[in-house]
Order: C-alpha cells, then structure tokens, then sequence
C-alpha cells in the first residue's frame, strides 16, 4: 500500500463520506425539482380543461388531481377544522377546513383559504357553518403530510373548531366515522364562502430553486475533492 494512502486512511474514509453525502443532498434536490415540475405541468394541463359539475361521490373519484370543479354547496357536517402553522403574506394563521355531506354517509373536504390567528394560539377563531346551495369554484388537490409531524390531532376530542397539524383522511374517518374523498377541494377567488384563497401552485413553487440548490450542493462536493487531492499531493511532495 502506497505510504500516502497508508497513512492517511481515516481522512481518506472522513473525506470520501463527506463527498457522498453532498452528492446524496445534490441528488435529493434533483429529485425535488423534477417533482416540482410535473405538479406544474399537471396542473397547467387541468387549468385548460374545462370545469368538472359534480353531482356525486363518483364522479368526484373520477376527476384527476388538479382537476378544476364547480359545485352547489351540499349539506355541511359540524366539523370544522383549522390547519395549524399557515403562512400567508407574512402572516401566520390556519387554513379552514369544512366537511361537506355528499351522500350515504359520504363526505368531501374543502379548503375555504387562509384566516390569521389571534395573538394568544389558545384563542381558536369562530368559523361559521358552511351556507348550504353556495356556488363553489376550486380545485382538487392530494394533502401532503409535513416531516416530522406524527399526528394530525392534539387530541381526539369532538369539540369544533379543532385544530390539526396536517391533513390525514383516514384518520379523520376514523374521528368522524364517515368515508372523506382523499383529495381536497382548494377553493378558488371566484367561489363564494371563501375567506383569502390559497395561491396557486405556480406562484410559490419554483422548481428552478432546487435546481440551484442541487448545483450548489455538488460543486461543494467536488471542491471538497479537489482540496483534499492538491492537500495531499502538498504533503508527498514535502515528505520527498
């Protein structure tokens, strides 16, 4: 074994870990702007179609994510729910959740968008049970859980409005003891009973973000290797 490798193993392990695991975040990101990108494009596409009437839960489970949908409110469970830790122009708040009865003990969450939360987070806001016979105007999205989140409910109490972390459908069937539609219905600006709408996917995600941040992530990893390469031929060289 040559004398610079002999004597240099455990920075040679330290600085080949380190490399992979900048090129591991570099590769993470790639993956989040690909992702980006296709939760763009399908949305894009579903904004050009025309607006799906739903009359049932069935037709409902035949619309693709993203798709666009126009209702008449039916009648609204009690349950209201807040989803905690929303931001919304430099403002933090929850994000309204209804429960609208479809039929045979079916049900659908809307998104009603963004209200601010008091100073004290003990204080919950008063949301008003959702109007029956509104025209609704949204559109239909999959809820996504946060990291490092492992329950949606601070408690397992029925006592309304209840605050959540995330939004988890089957874990809200089990609490309310109906079947919900696993995806959303973020109401838009055109729709009535909606407080301040959600933005568009396309006015906060920016794919290009991960992208820089990926370039970012391996152009340290391979200064990292080009350091430690000319460290080392510093060091033979002195030792000749």
């Amino acid at each position: 074994m040559p004398p610079i490798i002999k004597n240099h193993i455990f920075s040679h392990i330290c600085v080949l870990c380190a490399f992979a695991f900048l090129c591991s975040l570099g590769s993470w990101q790639l993956l989040r702007w690909q992702e980006k990108k296709q939760l763009l494009a399908a949305e894009e596409q579903a904004q050009q179609t025309k607006p799906l009437g739903m009359t049932d839960l069935m037709s409902l489970y035949k619309a693709p994510e993203h798709s666009q949908v126009k209702l008449l409110s039916p009648k609204a469970h009690a349950a209201v729910f807040l989803l905690d830790n929303q931001i919304h122009q430099g403002r933090v708040g929850y994000d309204v959740i209804n429960v609208l009865m479809l039929s045979n003990q079916k049900a659908l969450l809307v998104n009603r968008g963004f209200i601010p939360r008091d100073a004290d987070r003990n204080s919950l806001p008063e949301v008003d049970i959702f109007p029956k016979d509104l025209r609704l105007s949204g559109i239909l999205r999959s809820p996504s859980k946060p990291p490092f989140v492992n329950h949606p409910f601070e408690d397992q109490q029925l006592n309304f409005p209840k605050r959540i972390q995330y939004i988890d459908t089957k874990q809200l069937e089990e609490l309310l003891g109906f079947t919900i539609h696993p995806q959303v219905l973020i109401l838009t600006e055109a729709s009535a009973a909606v407080f301040e709408p959600k933005p568009s996917l396309k006015a906060w995600l920016t794919p290009e973000r991960h992208l820089g941040y990926s370039i970012q992530w391996f152009s340290l990893a391979l200064c990292c290797l080009i350091i430690y390469i000319i460290v080392l031929r510093q060091k033979g060289l002195s030792n000749e």
